[in-house]
């Protein structure tokens, strides 16, 4: 048996790169979604994102209930105030990013982890594999779950080959790893500031990657690649903003 839960955090960027998530993570016996998303966070939100962020829970659960296969279940859902998140510990200089963004984006994750890991307390088992995923990126070609769960080493975090960002290329937006490696990369907020004064810069990338890297976690080349941002367009009339391809997503709630 492979069981599978997916952690989903962020903004909620359902598009047709979404089922290149769903439909490339084959061969499980089930996959378990836990699900914390930004209630609102305009500076950051397209008129597309924003129309998800009006849907209630239970409607926001719905639409996305009814486009996964049958294998796929909801276990948690809930929208997040990003006003009610512990705020950074100090200032940060900008490194090629927004430090708060930063510090955020990895708040959250640990959140929607939090609530697998009292999903399995209560349950008292354990996934065998668990994917830290987001609704706009996905893999180029099939990934054979139940083979991984065969193979992957303890300390292994499986990741794209591409998008590989920083000195120890590491592409920070999706993985698949054991539950002790997922529980590593989605507590490293926890040691964000830590890090910054090791002298490391305030970026994910450089952050996370030298945080795992001391936990004996490794992220060895694979044969896929992340599908973020590769259906849509980029409009250069308008500053090359990017226009994804809203598929089968699309809303359709006047």
């Amino acid at each position: 048996m492979t069981r599978v839960a997916l952690i989903m955090s962020g903004l909620p960027r359902f598009r047709a790169d979404t089922d290149t998530l769903i439909y490339n993570l084959q061969n499980a016996d089930f996959v378990d979604w836990y699900i914390s998303f930004w209630r609102h966070k305009p500076r950051a939100c397209s008129e597309y994102d924003a129309a998800w962020q009006r849907l209630s829970d239970r409607d926001c659960v719905a639409e996305i209930r009814q486009r996964l296969p049958p294998t796929h279940r909801i276990r948690f859902f809930e929208w997040v105030d990003p006003d009610s998140m512990p705020p950074m510990p100090r200032d940060y200089p900008a490194f090629y990013n927004i430090p708060v963004n930063c510090w955020q984006q990895y708040s959250i994750l640990k959140r929607a982890n939090e609530a697998r890991l009292n999903f399995v307390r209560v349950q008292a088992w354990e996934y065998d594999l668990v994917v830290r995923g987001r609704a706009d990126a996905g893999s180029d070609r099939p990934i054979d779950l139940a083979e991984l769960n065969r193979t992957l080493k303890p300390t292994e975090l499986h990741t794209p080959n591409n998008q590989r960002q920083g000195p120890l290329g590491f592409c920070d937006h999706w993985a698949i790893g054991r539950p002790f490696v997922i529980n590593a990369l989605s507590s490293v907020v926890d040691h964000f500031d830590a890090e910054f004064q090791r002298g490391t810069p305030y970026n994910a990338e450089y952050m996370v990657g030298n945080i795992l890297r001391r936990q004996g976690i490794y992220w060895p080349a694979t044969t896929w690649n992340s599908t973020l941002k590769s259906q849509g367009r980029n409009d250069h009339s308008d500053g090359g903003m990017f226009y994804p391809d809203e598929g089968r997503w699309k809303l359709n709630i006047k």
